[in-house]
């Protein structure tokens, strides 16, 4: 009795070559996306401690979908390597950025209640406004 025990499909594989070259498409559009909100962030000096590093991972992130879709059209195992690392250090400057993000937020917050809320009574009055 031959008994197929070949749980995955045949077609398994062109799946896969499929959706890897999907999503390094849709890295490439998120990364030039990161990038383009990366470049507009750097207007201002203190913002550019935000869209540097965006700017940066954006760049990973592309490197990373050029090389997805590199190994999907070449089964190169070198090029998944270099995906997933150039992925991991996008995610990981990401996430310094989010870091840095939240505590820039919890300082905005900080000195508007403590400096410009007490002195908002010194503010003159405008009547009729």
């Amino acid at each position: 009795m031959d008994e197929d025990t070949n749980l995955v499909p045949e077609n398994s594989n062109l799946l896969q070559t499929q959706l890897t070259f999907k999503m390094g498409s849709d890295m490439k559009w998120s990364a030039i996306l990161l990038i383009i909100i990366g470049a507009l962030t750097c207007v201002g000096i203190v913002t550019a401690l935000i869209g540097v590093p965006m700017i940066i991972a954006g760049l990973r992130m592309n490197e990373a979908a050029k090389a997805f879709q590199d190994y999907s059209q070449s089964q190169d195992q070198n090029a998944l390597d270099y995906a997933i690392q150039q992925q991991g250090k996008s995610f990981a400057i990401l996430k310094i950025l989010v870091i840095v993000y939240i505590i820039l937020t919890v300082l905005y917050f900080v000195l508007f209640f403590t400096v410009l809320l007490p002195n908002l009574s010194n503010l003159p009055n405008f009547y009729g406004f």
